[in-house]
């Protein structure tokens, strides 16, 4: 490849980019899991697993909140690489993209599950939602974060 056609800059998002992108992925799990939906998204849960020992209660959890966090870190990355692919110069753009990949990444997967999986509905409309507001939201905060 010669420097025409591959530019490393793209490959470049600024730490704080990424640390705001996984932030707001990680305030909208928490919203979304815990006081909006928490107590419905438990409930679908236990349906689904048929008891309710799939959530541990006597285990250190915090591991697994600094996994998600790294995990949505990954994810921002991402995210930053293809807000500089595609250019991305308005709120629109980044609107469009966050929809897409919403669209074309998320939804399959989740509508997988209640195909293939027999997932609970009221599960399924949870992280469909959560990952509706995480795409879109955070390519919309790291669009923000990074142009002004």
């Amino acid at each position: 490849m010669d420097s025409q056609t591959f530019d490393q800059s793209n490959w470049q998002v600024p730490l704080t980019t990424i640390l705001i992108g996984a932030l707001i992925q990680y305030v909208a799990g928490t919203l979304i899991y815990g006081p909006l939906f928490g107590k419905t998204w438990l409930s679908a849960m236990n349906k689904d697993k048929g008891n309710e020992k799939w959530l541990p209660k006597d285990e250190n959890i915090n591991y697994r909140f600094f996994g998600a966090f790294f995990l949505s870190a990954a994810e921002s990355y991402v995210y930053g690489v293809l807000l500089n692919l595609t250019g991305a110069e308005s709120y629109l753009h980044t609107f469009q993209l966050g929809l897409i990949l919403y669209l074309g990444c998320f939804m399959p997967m989740i509508v997988s599950e209640l195909l293939w999986e027999n997932r609970p509905f009221t599960l399924i409309k949870i992280k469909a939602f959560r990952a509706a507001v995480s795409t879109i939201g955070s390519t919309f905060a790291m669009f923000w974060w990074s142009s002004r």
